[in-house]
């Protein structure tokens, strides 16, 4: 009996969502707000660093593949490669107006690494993204100061 009132005390606290996440607006666009997870950055190898967004429309959006579903918030979680001004999507959630998980999806891991491109808007969620990369991996210098990457072929031994 013990054990299953812990369980039942426990069991919120597992289903809850991180209310330590702390978000910063990063993006206002006329119907719509992005921010950003200050609080987690996941990293990978060569310089892959995950950032997750959160965009939160004014009024609720259709989900292309389910007729009649709406969604109000998309997280996405977002794998950047800042030296290299690359990035993929790894994963994406659709959720309710209510909160609540509609569709998700995850990347594909083999999927190509697409170029933040001047002026768009990937590079203005990039910049603040790879800033936090920085801080978070205690890399002291900006993000246009990452050292660029050459290929270079080595003589044969």
């Amino acid at each position: 009996m013990r054990i299953l009132t812990v369980v039942l005390l426990l069991l919120p606290a597992a289903v809850a969502p991180q209310d330590g996440d702390k978000w910063q607006r990063v993006y206002t666009f006329e119907d719509s707000i992005v921010e950003m997870n200050t609080s987690r950055v996941t990293f990978g190898g060569n310089g892959i660093g995950r950032v997750r967004f959160r965009t939160v429309f004014s009024k609720p959006e259709a989900v292309g593949e389910l007729p009649g579903v709406k969604y109000k918030t998309l997280l996405e979680t977002i794998e950047l490669k800042c030296a290299a001004r690359q990035y993929r999507i790894y994963e994406t959630t659709f959720l309710d107006p209510k909160g609540e998980p509609i569709r998700s999806r995850e990347g594909d891991i083999t999927e190509k690494w697409k170029e933040v491109k001047f002026g768009s808007t990937m590079e203005k969620l990039s910049e603040p993204a790879c800033r936090l990369i920085a801080e978070k991996r205690h890399d002291p210098r900006p993000p246009d100061e990452y050292p660029k990457r050459t290929l270079s072929r080595r003589p044969p031994p």
